[in-house]
């Protein structure tokens, strides 16, 4: 799915779209779409600070969701054991990745 959608937002903060949820959770994004709603909702947070878009291997341009990783866990821990611990060992790569610079030189690689 992620290889044909190309995410057109950057949010501005640590964030995880929905469909990238969608795809570690083999959900379809529209039902990922309503249980981000659903939780908004509830926890009465307003969403244009989260709403994004992104565009199809059309170029048509659809909404989407770009979650913090409190609000991404939430949302996961009412998901299956096994696609909520994808989403917290992607949530990890992400924390490594940005603590971890590449090295620009040799003696920094040293």
């Amino acid at each position: 799915m992620s290889s044909l959608m190309n995410v057109i937002s950057d949010p501005g903060f640590p964030a995880m779209s929905s469909l990238e949820i969608a795809g570690l959770c083999e959900k379809r994004h529209d039902h990922v779409m309503a249980d981000i709603r659903n939780m908004l909702l509830q926890l009465e947070i307003q969403s244009p600070q989260f709403s994004g878009d992104y565009r199809d291997d059309r170029g048509r341009s659809y909404p989407c969701y770009h979650l913090p990783r409190d609000l991404c866990l939430t949302l996961v821990s009412g998901y299956n054991v096994v696609l909520r611990k994808r989403v917290i060992d992607r949530w990890l790569e992400l924390e490594e990745a940005k603590k971890s610079p590449v090295p620009q030189s040799l003696p920094e690689a040293l």
